[in-house]
């Protein structure tokens, strides 16, 4: 009424504050508010427009859950000229609840990319505009202020002999040929030195042609890896010509010794050669696994499976380590 007490309401208004009909005929609106909007009420003479009223207001239901209700009153005035509100009340209680969960999540989340030093971005390939995270501009070396395209910023730091590459694997990506687009590069920074980056996006927003009008994805700083990877090399690279090749020379001199040149060499000395063929062959196979692997690691080789029996492969073991 034009004193904001309740006259009317649907199941709804009950339903969301707990409360029965007969509760609240009668009661002031503002009771159901924890005494909110009471001083909507009255504030004006009967003879001036009341200016409408929309807050977002919390309360406690009649079982005492906390809402987070979207209030609305609308003034009017009936046939007879009395003054009248209407209210209409929205509970967005679960909506502010879930907005707090995915705030929670999108805190968590950051974190984790953060303490992992993981660049996130998001580009509109329509506007060209891109939104990144701070950590993004932290590996690229821009300020959080600093007025400028992220993603020019990102290709003008390329190394020009990476750029093609990863141009390339974007437009694949782009045009649907491949489900995302991985390299690895890499940018220049501040210093002018260069650090190798790796970046991982896939294509969304597609149109009826399968092309991509939005990236998403991630940027990481693979620099120590990279040197680990080039150290792996070496390592590979000594193996194969510093250790192979003197492993197959000593096998062959101590089989010429066993075969061609066995008279005159005593018992004790045929059992010892013996073994050191057998430890000779062990290591040329190890040497030869450690370069398997490398070819697997790099995509130059792929692995057959195939049956085995495992109680041949035990016995060969035990008699290869017979002492």
């Amino acid at each position: 009424d034009g004193q904001g007490n309740l006259l009317r309401f649907n199941d709804a208004f009950s339903r969301i504050l707990a409360h029965d009909a007969e509760d609240l005929i009668g009661k002031p609106f503002s009771s159901v508010l924890d005494g909110q909007v009471a001083d909507y009420f009255g504030q004006l003479p009967a003879d001036h427009e009341y200016p409408p009223y929309r807050a977002e207001l919390k309360t406690t239901s009649k079982l005492g859950n906390t809402l987070i209700l979207d209030v609305q009153i609308i003034p009017w005035k009936n046939s007879d000229g009395e003054r009248r509100f209407t209210a209409v009340m929205r509970d967005t209680s679960r909506y502010h609840q879930a907005a707090a969960r995915l705030r929670s999540t999108q805190r968590r989340l950051e974190l984790a990319l953060t303490s992992a030093n993981i660049g996130v971005f998001d580009l509109d390939l329509r506007t060209g505009f891109s939104v990144v995270s701070r950590t993004w501009r932290a590996l690229l070396e821009l300020d959080d202020d600093e007025n400028s395209d992220a993603q020019k910023s990102w290709l003008k730091r390329i190394h020009p002999d990476d750029l093609p590459r990863v141009e390339e694997a974007d437009l694949d990506c782009i045009e649907g040929r491949t489900p995302r687009s991985v390299s690895e590069y890499r940018v220049r920074t501040k210093d002018n030195s260069w650090r190798w980056m790796r970046s991982e996006m896939t294509g969304e927003d597609r149109d009826e042609d399968g092309r991509a009008w939005r990236m998403i994805g991630l940027m990481s700083d693979i620099t120590d890896q990279h040197h680990v990877d080039e150290l792996k090399k070496q390592f590979v690279a000594t193996v194969s010509h510093e250790l192979r090749t003197p492993l197959t020379s000593i096998n062959g001199s101590i089989s010429l010794l066993l075969n061609a040149m066995s008279e005159g060499i005593p018992e004790s000395a045929k059992r010892m050669l013996s073994i050191a063929q057998k430890n000779c062959d062990r290591l040329i196979l190890l040497v030869n696994d450690i370069l398997d692997l490398e070819k697997l690691e790099t995509g130059l080789q792929k692995p057959e499976l195939s049956l085995a029996d495992i109680s041949v492969q035990v016995e060969r073991a035990l008699q290869v380590n017979e002492p």
